[in-house]
């Protein structure tokens, strides 16, 4: 898919190729929420700081370039990330706070 496909109102993907070559990230948006299926680019909450990636990814500094550029829409969109590998946290927000990014809120999606 191209760069900012819409696939219906409210429902795009965001495309990644670090981890896994054209890995997309479903985007919901409705209500004021947006919502991140988060698959492998941020499995668990653990790995929002910017230095932690997935040992195998296929192409770990482009991971990381993603990454970080991600965090910062999210950051500054007050996005919902849905970790589905994460044991712990299955709905997190992420702030940015003296240059780096963190876990902001941690929730359920039943929260929304």
């Amino acid at each position: 898919m191209e760069e900012n496909h819409e696939y219906e109102p409210g429902l795009s993907a965001i495309p990644v190729h670090g981890h896994t070559i054209s890995q997309q990230l479903p985007k919901i948006e409705g209500g004021g929420t947006t919502l991140v299926f988060m698959a492998d680019l941020i499995p668990t909450h653990v790995h929002v700081p910017l230095p932690w990636v997935m040992g195998y990814d296929m192409h770990p500094v482009q991971t990381l370039g993603e990454k970080e550029a991600f965090l910062e829409n999210a950051a500054a969109g007050g996005w919902h990330l849905y970790l589905e590998h994460d044991a712990a946290e299955e709905l997190i927000t992420v702030r940015k706070n003296n240059n780096k990014y963190e876990v902001d809120q941690k929730l359920h999606l039943n929260e929304l």
